[in-house]
């Protein structure tokens, strides 16, 4: 799966061969970024991109024939430079999780306690990540907004869900949830809704809220599974 997502996140536009070369192209794309989280996706033209970057008008456009690659490479520059490695430091940690609730003389009540405010941790700590990171929310956001009218981005806007979605159901799957696939939708759902709210009002008590709604969507999952998996 993960191989069918890295074809479709290559760069389209025209290749950098020397170093200096590579530097001007990746000056562009963080240009394009910046560009975005001020003034949005529609924001992206040549001109604004180049005066951003502080690069001349035909840099871009010998880099970019339209906006469209420009818009596309921008975004396959965002997963690869600030989202590559995010879903498998919360996979790592439910890994080690799993393993260290097997360790001692638990009983089913306590390993599933364990269990159940180990992984709402390593969640809440993920949403906290997420919120501090103002400008990748804005500029994700703006991206997401913009892939429901354009076809073409949706295809790459929609991957870095579709691996966290993935890295969700293979810890669930090592529960033993009877589904893990819709599992994952209610977790990832809950995780989105979360970064989002605490991002329009970061409120201590919201992040109380926050940690509580975690432990109890993990509790509800982890009821569904089979208690005997649990003793495992």
């Amino acid at each position: 799966m993960r191989a069918k997502f890295d074809d479709i996140l290559q760069y389209r536009g025209r290749t950098a061969l020397r170093s200096d070369s590579r530097v001007r192209r990746k000056a562009i794309l963080e240009a394009a970024l910046r560009v975005i989280e001020k003034d949005g996706v529609r924001g992206v033209k040549h001109r604004a991109v180049a005066t951003e970057a502080g690069v001349p008008l035909a840099a871009t456009t010998y880099y970019f024939d339209d906006i469209q690659s420009l818009l596309h490479d921008a975004f396959v520059h965002y997963v690869e430079t600030r989202l590559s490695t995010d879903s498998a430091s919360v996979q790592n940690q439910a890994h080690q999780l799993l393993q260290q609730s097997n360790v001692g003389e638990r009983g089913v009540s306590d390993r599933q306690t364990f269990l159940v405010n180990g992984i709402a941790d390593i969640l809440y700590a993920h949403v906290k990540s997420q919120v501090q990171q103002v400008t990748e929310r804005r500029v994700e956001v703006a991206f997401r907004h913009e892939a429901l009218c354009n076809n073409d981005l949706a295809a790459v806007v929609a991957i870095p869900h579709q691996l966290q979605l993935r890295a969700i159901e293979e810890c669930l799957a090592l529960l033993n949830s009877t589904n893990p696939q819709a599992d994952a939708q209610v977790v990832m759902g809950t995780l989105l809704y979360l970064e989002y709210n605490l991002s329009l009002k970061n409120s201590e008590e919201q992040w109380v809220r926050a940690r509580e709604t975690l432990v109890r969507m993990m509790a509800g999952l982890l009821g569904l599974f089979n208690e005997t998996t649990l003793t495992s």
